[in-house]
């Protein structure tokens, strides 16, 4: 128990100590309040100082990306460059809106994270005569920022591939994408009943900025990528191991 003392003497009308006047008070309550706020104030210092290296890692992933593009053999026309990489930075901005929702930075929801991706890849495919169905089998699992980044841009990259190159043709254009989580590892698949890639090209030989782009996410999580034809279609599947105290700059992968 933590107390509060303090004493004053009492003076009689000739100026004489006739006695003291003692006040005890309990302050166990305040003190543990005030080491609350302490605590409090600390955590907000180093979270807002959290939020600045992200924003400011993740100001140098935009720069990187759009370096990396001008290396790249094939060359987007103007318009769809300027619609791929408006889509990369709004799947960046949605981590960090979910974040600031979350009682730590550190962690946020993938499926909502994941919806909200998926509304703006649609929300900018409006001119398109047609939209694949996306469908979403999101387990309810949190991932730490340092791995929702590159998932959610490696996720962007997976749907625009299909939606701009798999459904030529297609009369019921379908995306499908699942994300488990078993024990502590994640699973994504993401499938399309498009097209695929036509048997006489080298997969592994393409150097498309989007397979690059995955390719080098997927190194950075340190995940198994295998993209393969299937009888229906086409399908990409990463495995990686989930890491809720991952620390390190999320613009590492240039």
């Amino acid at each position: 128990m933590n107390v509060s003392f303090s004493s004053n003497p009492i003076i009689d009308d000739e100026g004489r100590n006739i006695g003291y006047i003692a006040i005890q008070e309990d302050i166990t309550e305040r003190k543990k309040k005030d080491k609350k706020l302490i605590k409090s104030l600390k955590e907000k210092k180093v979270l807002l100082s959290e939020v600045h290296h992200r924003v400011k890692n993740n100001m140098a992933v935009i720069s990187a990306l759009l370096e990396l593009n001008l290396y790249q053999d094939e060359k987007e026309d103007i318009e769809e460059f300027i619609r791929n990489s408006q889509l990369r930075i709004k799947a960046m901005a949605n981590v960090h809106e979910l974040l600031y929702q979350q009682e730590t930075f550190s962690t946020i929801p993938f499926k909502e994270y994941a919806q909200k991706l998926v509304d703006s890849i649609i929300s900018t495919q409006t001119e398109s005569k047609f939209l694949p169905k996306v469908l979403l089998e999101i387990d309810d699992v949190k991932l730490n920022i340092n791995q929702a980044v590159p998932v959610g841009l490696i996720l962007n990259e997976l749907i625009i591939n299909s939606m701009n190159h798999a459904f030529k043709g297609q009369k019921n254009p379908e995306i499908k994408v699942k994300l488990k989580n078993r024990d502590s590892y994640i699973f994504l698949t993401v499938r399309d009943n498009g097209t695929g890639i036509p048997g006489n090209i080298d997969f592994s030989e393409m150097r498309s900025f989007g397979l690059t782009l995955i390719r080098i996410l997927s190194s950075q999580l340190e995940a198994e990528l295998e993209m393969k034809n299937i009888p229906d279609g086409f399908q990409t599947t990463l495995t990686f191991e989930r890491n809720l105290g991952l620390k390190g700059a999320s613009a590492s992968f240039i």
